[in-house]
C-alpha cells in the first residue's frame, strides 16, 4: 500500500512533538581500474616486472585498507546511529490489524487486572476493567479503534543488522476530520505480559494452519509499509508538519525504505524486555 493517504485522514496527532532528528552520511567510493593494454599496438606501454610487482603490492595495500574501512563503517553505525520514527496506520475490522485490535481487547478482558493507560500522559496506570468502564461512558471500546500510532526505535547491532524495537502503540478513534481524536488505549511494551502476547499470538495462514504471523511481525515497519496504509508522522521526535519531508527526514525515509522484508541476516525484530 505504501505511505499514502486514505479515505479517513491519516493526519498526525498534534500533541506528540520533540526534537533531535539524526542524519546519515554516505561516502561514495570510486576505485579506478587499470587501463587496458593492446596486444597489437607496438607503441603501447608495457610495464617491467618490477613495476608490476609494485602495482600488485599497491593494489594489495589498497584492498586491505578498503576492507578495513568498509568493516569500520557498520561499527560506527552500531555505536552511534539511533533513530525513532512514529507512523499512523488505519485499522479496519476485516483486516489483519483489526484482528490484532480485537485479539488484544479479548486478551485484556481475560486478564482484567492488567495495568493500562488511556494515553501516555496519564499520571498512573489502572486495571483494564477501570479503563473499559471509562470507554463505555464515552460510548466506545477498544474495538472501536480506527487508527493506531506506532512508535519505533531503530539501531544497528554489532553484526550490522538493523534492529527494530516497538516503543509503544496508541489506539485512537477518529470519527472524521472535524472532530478531535479520542484516545482509547496506550500500549507500552515495557509490560512483559503485553510483550509476550505480541510475540506468541498472531494470525494463522489460510493455506497452512501451522504457519502463524505473530502480531509483533504484523506491526513491523516493513510489513505495515508493504501491506497497509501508513504515513510517517514523526522522525527523531520531530513532528512532520507538511506533506514534504525535510532533507534530513528524507534521508531516513529512503534508508528505511530499503528494508522491504524482515530477515535474520538484515532486519531484526527486538522487544523491550
Amino acid at each position: 500500500m505504501g505511505m499514502g493517504a486514505n479515505s479517513r485522514s491519516l493526519e498526525p496527532c498534534k500533541d506528540r512533538c520533540g526534537t533531535g532528528a539524526a542524519t546519515l552520511f554516505f561516502v561514495p567510493i570510486q576505485i579506478q581500474g587499470p587501463s587496458r593494454v593492446g596486444s597489437g599496438d607496438p607503441t603501447t606501454f608495457r610495464p617491467t616486472q618490477s613495476l608490476l610487482s609494485m602495482n600488485v603490492r599497491a593494489a594489495s595495500v589498497l584492498a586491505c585498507s578498503l576492507f578495513v574501512f568498509l568493516s569500520w563503517i557498520p561499527s560506527v553505525y552500531a555505536q552511534e546511529w539511533r533513530q525513532t520514527v512514529q507512523v499512523i496506520t488505519t485499522i479496519r475490522y476485516d483486516e489483519p490489524l483489526g484482528v490484532f485490535a480485537d485479539s488484544l481487547s479479548t486478551f485484556l478482558a481475560r486478564h482484567p487486572t492488567t495495568l493500562v493507560r488511556r494515553t501516555a500522559q496519564d499520571p498512573a496506570s489502572v486495571p483494564f476493567t477501570d479503563l473499559r468502564e471509562q470507554l463505555y461512558e464515552d460510548g466506545v471500546e477498544v474495538r472501536s479503534v480506527t487508527h493506531a500510532l506506532v512508535r519505533y526505535r531503530f539501531a544497528f547491532d554489532r553484526q550490522s543488522q538493523l534492529v527494530e524495537t516497538i516503543e509503544d502503540v496508541n489506539f485512537i478513534y477518529r470519527e472524521d476530520e472535524s472532530q478531535a481524536d479520542l484516545a482509547l488505549l496506550y500500549v507500552d511494551f515495557d509490560d512483559p505480559t503485553i510483550d509476550d502476547f505480541m510475540r506468541t499470538q498472531g494470525i494463522r495462514s489460510p493455506v497452512n494452519m501451522a504457519s502463524v504471523t505473530s502480531f509483533r511481525r504484523l506491526l513491523s515497519f516493513p510489513f505495515l509499509r508493504k501491506n497497509h496504509e501508513m504515513v510517517i508522522t514523526e522522525i527523531g521526535g520531530k513532528a512532520r508538519r507538511s506533506e514534504a519531508f525535510t532533507s534530513q527526514q528524507q534521508v531516513v525515509v529512503q534508508f528505511l525504505s530499503g528494508y522491504s522484508e524482515v530477515g535474520p541476516r538484515s532486519y531484526i525484530l527486538a522487544t523491550k524486555n
